[in-house]
């Protein structure tokens, strides 16, 4: 019976096949990811033993009360890594909508407010008349030089009357 070979994701090539570019790559990571585990904890080790005597040098201070902060007060204390991040949170937004720090500089489109219309006064409704009879005007003079290119010899008005029918049609 002939020796089963070994899947391409295992360490071992098989003697028959050389080592190809995806097993040789897979390889590779794998040690990565071993030796990155490996370090990882001793490092874990040692952080935790040189952590525990610094945290007890350090006594927590008293902090003030969130009501009492305001634009004179010391946020510095909230930013220690010994604090609640829930707390931290709440001192920054605190500390964020002061008037001193909640300023805005005029420079954003959106800062203005948009919802309120100076009155167009007279002069643009005087100006859109004009503007609307000059182009009926056009419009006008337009039509009849078409009308008189038409028809050289008739009048135009006399064209609209002759079309008209003034007969009514009979009925059966």
């Amino acid at each position: 019976m002939p020796e089963p070979t070994a899947h391409y994701l295992n360490d071992v090539p098989t003697a028959e096949e050389p080592e190809g570019l995806l097993s040789r790559w897979a390889r590779r990571k794998r040690e990565v990811a071993r030796e990155a585990a490996s370090a990882s904890a001793d490092v874990d080790a040692t952080d935790s033993e040189c952590k525990e005597p610094a945290a007890a040098d350090t006594a927590p201070t008293a902090l003030p009360t969130l009501d009492s902060l305001g634009s004179e007060s010391d946020f510095t204390g909230f930013l220690s890594p010994e604090v609640d991040e829930s707390l931290r949170k709440a001192a920054l937004r605190k500390l964020f909508h002061l008037p001193d720090f909640n300023i805005t500089d005029g420079l954003n489109d959106y800062d203005g407010d948009y919802t309120v219309f100076e009155p167009l006064g007279d002069m643009v409704p005087y100006h859109l008349k004009q503007w609307i009879a000059r182009e009926a005007a056009a419009v006008k003079t337009a039509l009849e030089q078409s009308a008189e290119e038409a028809m050289p010899g008739e009048d135009p008005t006399s064209m609209a009357t002759d079309d008209r029918v003034t007969e009514e049609p009979q009925r059966s």
